[in-house]
């Protein structure tokens, strides 16, 4: 099993979007997307997605981590891509990436957009 790391990356592709918002897509030599990260305004790291590929080049696992690099979920594929569930999966926290929200839920059912969360009404 084989882990791209930033030393590995080769190519860059960063798109920037009205609000001042980016996606900056990293890839190897192999030309597969290794790393994506999302940047806030400013340029500072909001979200991160680590991608890892085995000897067979398929990507087996995705690590996200917010912006002080800490894992928030370790997701993993199998050889057709379909993500394998957990079963230990218990609730996980999740904060929203603009910092407004934050809580616990279910694997899979955490938050991690920009919208806030819908309100009792």
């Amino acid at each position: 099993m084989t882990m791209t790391d930033s030393n590995n990356i080769i190519h860059r592709e960063t798109e920037t979007f009205d609000d001042g918002t980016a996606t900056v897509r990293c890839y190897d030599a192999a030309f597969r997307l290794c790393r994506m990260e999302t940047l806030d305004e400013s340029g500072a790291i909001k979200v991160a997605i680590d991608y890892l590929y085995n000897d067979a080049g398929h990507n087996f696992e995705r690590i996200v981590r917010d912006a002080a690099g800490n894992e928030l979920r370790r997701l993993s594929f199998d050889q057709a891509g379909e993500e394998i569930p957990d079963p230990d999966a218990g609730p996980v926290r999740w904060k929203l990436m603009d910092g407004a929200e934050e809580g616990l839920a279910m694997k899979g059912e955490e938050q991690v957009g920009d919208a806030a969360l819908p309100k009792d009404e």
